[in-house]
């Protein structure tokens, strides 16, 4: 772990203490509950500890914001990235389609959330082996990404690697 790592993980801890006896809908203890997921998978690469966590955030942001409420969809987004992550398919699974669905709803195709959403659901469907189901959301998701960001940002390269590796697994 490098030191920013190891100085954001502590800094994460520390609001936390500071907050985690709030009532459980305070907007700082969520804040604090999201980031602190967050500093343990990213940083610590602890993600037993991170899962209740962010499974936490989901819940009580479904409650206090609705399901169709941008916070909501990109806690339901890091939940299901984590479940990807550790292997739990079938968790994530239904965590993007719905995260997807939504987010094209509420704030359309074109958004930064809704594709990296996209791409995550299509590198799952790769993870799975369901390449009829991820190439369509691979190319759309390159497509968009370099159509809004541009053929040079970072997450239209992470696209174009991601259709890559789907190519070389389909061959």
């Amino acid at each position: 772990q490098d030191y920013p790592g190891k100085l954001r993980l502590g800094l994460a801890q520390a609001r936390w203490e500071l907050v985690q006896d709030a009532p459980r809908q305070d907007y700082e203890r969520l804040n604090a509950a999201d980031r602190l997921a967050s500093a343990l998978q990213e940083c610590a690469l602890d993600n037993d500890a991170a899962l209740p966590l962010f499974q936490e955030v989901l819940e009580i942001s479904r409650e206090m914001d609705g399901n169709d409420d941008v916070n909501t969809l990109v806690s339901m987004n890091n939940l299901a990235s984590l479940h990807q992550k550790i292997g739990n398919y079938d968790a994530a699974l239904p965590l993007f389609q719905e995260a997807l669905e939504t987010q094209q709803r509420i704030v359309g195709k074109n958004s930064s959330d809704t594709l990296r959403t996209m791409s995550n659901l299509a590198m799952l469907y790769l993870r799975t082996g369901e390449f009829d189901k991820a190439l369509p959301l691979a190319s759309e998701s390159l497509q968009l990404r370099e159509e809004v960001l541009g053929a040079d940002h970072v997450d239209t390269l992470e696209s174009l690697h991601n259709m890559g590796l789907l190519r070389w697994h389909m061959a």
